[in-house]
């Protein structure tokens, strides 16, 4: 993994921090951090693996890496997302990396045509 950029500065700190992720020197997907709230320490993860890279363990290991960053370098105290209901690979790899279920959304994304559940997911770090 390297690290893309830290855009949208609010108060000198970043709003937004971007990384690639790479796998046998080709980048195969990103993962960043947005809505980080320094005030309570929180930030919202987001991350996308390319098709034909999914199911190897690279989102597991780049969540792990950036859920160590935001305890460690960034001193956050907790991280949240949401999946999509029919997305099991996803949720397997936010189970994986500490995440737990945190409640459900009910038909909260409307995308072509159809609503969709959304599962929120979160991971509080305690000293």
């Amino acid at each position: 993994m390297f690290f893309i950029e830290k855009n949208r500065e609010e108060n000198g700190k970043p709003f937004i921090i971007d990384w690639f992720i790479s796998f046998e020197g080709r980048k195969v997907g990103i993962i960043g951090l947005s809505e980080i709230d320094y005030e309570n320490r929180s930030a919202h993860v987001g991350y996308w693996i390319n098709s034909q890279f999914r199911n190897k363990g690279i989102a597991s290991v780049a969540l792990g890496l950036v859920v160590n960053y935001s305890m460690n370098a960034m001193n956050l105290h907790r991280l949240h997302t949401k999946v999509m209901h029919n997305n099991p690979s996803s949720m397997r790899v936010l189970l994986k990396c500490g995440f737990s279920i945190e409640g459900i959304e009910r038909e909260s994304l409307f995308l072509n045509g159809t609503y969709f559940d959304m599962i929120n997911f979160g991971i509080v770090f305690r000293n």
